[in-house]
């Protein structure tokens, strides 16, 4: 009866099979994109910092981890680990790798998921969201549907020539972030340049006015490194810091129109470079209150004192001299 039993068991699990899927992480990304295209799945790909960053550490736990990523990653996708450690070193090749990867798909911090295609050409951006496996997989599957939607445009596209090929192009790099169509698809996008000499769809002004906004987002940073090293910090310097605040409003008098997110953040990071200087607590409240009426729809205005309360708690234990305290 026990060897009928135990048979019958292992009958039973032949026919489930393992009820956790085993899954992958590679590290090489060449050789993840043959996976891919064998296999015909996409790749997901985690730019992660294993051993220090916590939002990481949190999102491996609580989605890669969990048994029902794991199910439907083994069906669909090829999983690839992109570590920037800090406590420990990757072999030279690995490190060159994924230092180009994030620079080529703007990775500006972590945790960055991208989902590519077998190509490797991305369609989709993300990261850390609470929630858990179940809303994390829901969330994936609706990024999914954004290659569905792009491969269809191209194929249309391929039928067509002119101006309605180009169309049809446009509406593929249309179900993506604008950013990542320009990162992941420049051949596409001359392409559509080439098929509308006239610009009838208007890609060509478009890009003229992105290009125009971002050379001015870029002398606007420039304006504002240059008032904080050339003015502000020699000033904290010597100690004048009874004249930071007439230099900060002459700056804001002569650029009127400095964004309003510029302003604030200027305005902050003055006060915070004057703390750090001489630990004047009333001093930096002064400057979230401040920003709370200047702009009383922000972030400062909606939670000023809870920010003075958690500003002066780190503040103090990251003031040097605090360390062993």
């Amino acid at each position: 009866m026990k060897k009928a039993i135990g048979y019958g068991m292992l009958a039973l699990g032949v026919a489930l099979g393992p009820l956790v899927a085993e899954v992958e992480w590679r590290t090489d990304f060449g050789a993840a994109k043959e996976s891919a295209a064998r296999e015909n799945k996409d790749l997901l790909l985690d730019f992660t910092g294993t051993d220090w960053c916590a939002w990481c550490i949190r999102l491996k736990r609580e989605v890669f981890e969990q048994p029902e990523f794991e199910a439907y990653a083994a069906k669909h996708l090829v999983l690839v680990e992109l570590d920037f450690p800090r406590k420990r070193k990757l072999a030279p090749e690995l490190t060159e790798q994924n230092r180009r990867l994030a620079e080529e798909m703007a990775v500006n911090g972590y945790p960055t998921v991208m989902l590519c295609d077998a190509e490797g050409r991305a369609y989709a951006r993300t990261g850390y969201r609470p929630g858990g496996a179940e809303p994390y997989l829901e969330h994936l599957k609706e990024l999914r549907t954004i290659r569905e939607r792009r491969d269809e445009a191209f194929a249309r596209a391929a039928e067509l020539d002119g101006v309605e090929k180009a169309g049809e192009l446009m509406k593929a790099l249309a179900c993506m972030d604008a950013d990542l169509a320009d990162l992941a698809y420049p051949e596409v996008v001359a392409e559509i340049l080439r098929l509308d000499p006239e610009d009838v769809l208007g890609l060509a002004a478009a890009r003229r006015v992105k290009r125009e906004q971002e050379e001015a987002v870029a002398a606007r940073a420039e304006v504002l490194k240059a008032f904080f090293t050339g003015t502000i910090r020699p000033m904290i310097e010597r100690g004048a810091f009874a004249d930071l605040d007439g230099a900060l409003s002459e700056f804001l008098e002569k650029h009127p129109d400095l964004p309003e997110a510029n302003r604030q953040v200027l305005i902050y990071n003055v006060g915070l470079a004057r703390y750090r200087a001489d630990g004047d607590h009333e001093a930096m409240g002064a400057v979230i209150d401040r920003l709370a009426r200047e702009f009383p729809e922000s972030s400062y205005a909606k939670r000023g004192d809870e920010m003075k309360r958690q500003l002066r708690k780190h503040l103090e234990r990251t003031r040097p001299g605090n360390a062993g305290e």
